[in-house]
């Protein structure tokens, strides 16, 4: 994950619990992720049950992970865990800021013109519902060439400090 060459980890069990249900995460990546110490907030113990939990069912899996949660004091994700499709408006928004980081790291360290990266974080944008912060370097349709007078290489910077911004407020967490 692109948030890891950052120096950045999972700091709560809501962040891994919205990437398991919206399968940007795999069960094995949480075990790996625990042992590599990637997620902070996973003792030995915890991961241990994991584990046992894993065992038992995916839904044991999750609910266990829903609990440490809840030991927290974690806002909850209250979903049913049958449906796989899930809206990520329900996800509290505190859990989605290390994923909207994720995937503009993505987007950033892509190989791809400015004008794809750009499109990308179009898509990004409705993905993650909007978020408000973004305005300022999203390229609407149809306007290909500028943004409110501005170059593509003036909104791709204003992206770029963005996210150098954010991975900072991480890192100083």
């Amino acid at each position: 994950m692109e948030i890891f060459s950052k120096g950045i980890c999972f700091t709560a069990w809501g962040e891994v619990y919205a990437g398991l249900k919206r399968q940007w995460l795999t069960a094995s990546n949480v075990f790996d992720y625990c042992n590599e110490q990637k997620i902070s907030c996973c003792s030995e113990k915890r991961l241990i049950d994991l584990y046992i939990a894993y065992d038992e069912s995916l839904f044991s899996f999750y609910e266990l992970i829903k609990s440490f949660m809840s030991d927290e004091s974690d806002p909850l994700i209250d979903w049913n865990e049958d449906s796989l499709e899930q809206d990520i408006n329900k996800i509290p928004s505190v859990y989605m800021e290390i994923w909207q980081l994720e995937f503009l790291l993505r987007v950033k360290n892509s190989n791809c013109s400015i004008e794809q990266k750009l499109d990308k974080i179009v898509e990004y944008y409705y993905l993650f519902n909007y978020p408000e912060e973004w305005t300022h370097f999203i390229r609407f349709q149809p306007n290909k060439n500028l943004q409110f007078g501005k170059s593509l290489v003036d909104v791709y910077s204003k992206f770029n400090n963005y996210v150098e911004f954010r991975v900072n407020v991480f890192m100083n967490k």
